[in-house]
């Protein structure tokens, strides 16, 4: 990498119209064609900021309901197996049909394992809110 061509793109990423403006601090990413580090767009930096968001929202909320069906279910006196087997339903149902060209038998068997694991931590803790 030339340290000249290096030095012009991060004043590029650094330096607005007056040389004070700093467009998108840390959200660099290379260039596969040359090596060098380039600015998202706005339009993308904005998309994937809201996907992360919207992601971190999505799974906090299904571990919180999760903590509260474990922890209903222990109380009702409900074995750890039983609970996953009642979770393992749920999961297959929400994942939906196998046929499906958006189906992936991969992010169900992920998200199985990961729901699973809440599981068995929440049940060995019964009062944590963890």
């Amino acid at each position: 990498m030339p340290p000249a061509r290096s030095v012009r793109a991060k004043k590029a990423v650094t330096s607005g119209a007056t040389g004070d403006a700093i467009l998108f601090p840390g959200a660099l990413m290379a260039n596969s064609n040359d090596g060098f580090s380039s600015p998202l767009p706005d339009e993308l930096t904005a998309a994937l900021r809201r996907a992360t968001d919207r992601t971190l929202n999505a799974l906090f909320s299904l571990r919180r309901a999760v903590r509260e069906h474990v922890h209903d279910e222990r109380s009702r006196g409900a074995t750890l197996g039983e609970i996953d087997t009642d979770l393992r339903t749920m999961i297959t149902t929400a994942a939906g049909n196998s046929d499906h060209p958006d189906y992936s038998l991969d992010r169900h068997e992920e998200l199985t394992r990961q729901v699973l694991k809440w599981t068995e931590s929440f049940y060995s803790r019964p009062g944590s809110s963890g």
